[in-house]
């Protein structure tokens, strides 16, 4: 029954024009941030660790428009997920250096594209593998009923496959590089414990996956991140170029590069993170940066 009510609320807002899906978001994202649901919380908790130079109004303003951002991702993806790829294809109305996944896919080295939680995601990635053949890693929601929607809508396009973050899906993705595809992993997800490495992002420890290291290590691909900024009308798509030490033989400054990459995109529209996302959750010494009094 959840899962039916889930496919008929996206499928509703599938159908509504781009515009008006943000501004009903844009409407929610209000009422929520005055409620002062736990998101609203944790986004402000994450603002005031990683931005203390900023006075409590600065991070309140971009916490508003995080949230704001984030309820729009919420609704649009349904169209994303749903409306096909002329839909896609339609609503990117600026590529932002393209030639530098051109030159990858024409390449014959494996393709490992890193698309962080930042402006819509889904989108980023569903157009990547609309466009060459991919097997991307992903994580089953905590709402297990709404995985086959999940799997179904990421597998829409008839190029992309879906596995999970099991040792069998990495096994898959090492294939795929091999034989050199492309590969799409959402590099800024908190790891189980034994998968990762404690790294600063944005000048706070943040346990990070290792898992990107050990592929660079393993198959020698290239390496990019893809982002896909919403924009008025639609979104801009872009490519970036890692730091030179994502490469690196050493783990830790491998993950350390790959989280500065990370930052250098968040500044291209910093409302645009995930900040609602306990990021900060696990900490080698113990610390609860997200315990309330």
């Amino acid at each position: 029954m959840r899962l039916f009510f889930v496919r008929c609320l996206m499928g509703f807002f599938s159908l509504l024009p781009l515009g008006l899906n943000r501004t009903i978001a844009d409407v929610l994202s209000r009422i929520l941030f005055a409620l002062n649901i736990r998101e609203r919380r944790t986004t402000e908790r994450n603002l005031e660790l990683c931005f203390p130079a900023l006075t409590t109004i600065e991070r309140k303003k971009i916490a508003q428009e995080s949230m704001a951002q984030s309820a729009r991702w919420a609704l649009e993806t349904s169209s994303v997920w749903l409306r096909g790829e002329d839909w896609r294809q339609s609503r990117i109305l600026k590529f932002h250096n393209r030639d530098l996944f051109d030159k990858a896919v024409s390449s014959d080295r494996g393709i490992l594209l890193l698309i962080p939680h930042f402006g819509n995601w889904e989108m980023a990635g569903m157009w990547s593998g609309d466009q060459a053949k991919t097997t991307a890693i992903y994580r089953m929601p905590k709402l297990e009923q709404l995985d086959p929607l999940v799997r179904e809508a990421r597998s829409a396009s008839a190029l992309s496959t879906l596995v999970p973050a099991t040792s069998r899906g990495v096994m898959s993705v090492l294939k795929a590089l091999n034989r050199g595809e492309q590969t799409i992993i959402l590099p800024d997800q908190v790891p189980v414990s034994g998968s990762g490495v404690y790294s600063k992002f944005f000048g706070v420890p943040a346990y990070t996956l290792t898992l990107v290291h050990n592929l660079i290590k393993k198959t020698k691909p290239e390496v990019l991140f893809s982002y896909a900024l919403r924009v008025p009308g639609g979104f801009e798509l872009g490519f970036l170029e890692p730091p030179e030490d994502i490469y690196s033989e050493d783990a830790q400054v491998s993950v350390d590069a790959m989280n500065k990459g990370i930052e250098d995109l968040c500044q291209l529209d910093i409302t645009q993170y995930q900040w609602e996302y306990k990021r900060f959750k696990n900490q080698a010494d113990g610390r609860d940066f997200y315990k309330e009094s």
